[in-house]
């Protein structure tokens, strides 16, 4: 009796082991799957700011969306969206290095690094900055709720 009580204990933890093990490979597709559809997002968005394209911009923005420049003046939408409509923000070069994500369900913090080229005002700055995008899922799709750059200081 003692042996098939072992024997039935050994198979239930055997099969436990398995199913977690399982569910962390889900877990892990899962993420991978994520952070392809959103760094696909991500550029359509690098595209669309090269361009100035503003119906990109616009499907790709929250209405919420909360944007902090590196001299950190912080937007809307609206008021992004104006901005490089009018021509007073123009992204002249772009380039992402070391980008990493950090996926938290249907929300999804990218960061990396920024060499663009930016026209602000009339005044051109040059990377590298920090920056951090943090995506939400609505409506099923991957859409940009938040972006804040910071300048990364010369030592």
């Amino acid at each position: 009796m003692r042996k098939r009580i072992s024997i039935l204990l050994a198979t239930f933890f055997i099969v436990v082991a398995s199913v977690s093990f399982m569910a962390n490979d889900l877990r892990a597709a899962d993420e991978e799957q994520v952070k392809k559809e959103v760094m696909e997002v991500e550029n359509r968005l690098n595209q669309a700011l090269l361009h100035a394209d503003m119906a990109e911009l616009d499907r790709i923005y929250t209405d919420n969306l909360a944007y902090m420049n590196a001299g950190g003046e912080v937007m809307s939408k609206a008021e992004v969206l104006a901005k490089f409509k009018s021509g007073e923000i123009k992204l002249l070069t772009l380039g992402r290095d070391d980008i990493r994500m950090r996926v938290f369900g249907d929300a999804v913090i990218l960061y990396g690094i920024s060499t663009a080229a930016l026209e602000y005002k009339g005044h051109v700055s040059y990377g590298p900055r920090h920056f951090t995008n943090v995506y939400v899922k609505v409506n099923g799709e991957w859409r940009l709720a938040s972006h804040n750059v910071s300048l990364i200081s010369k030592k």
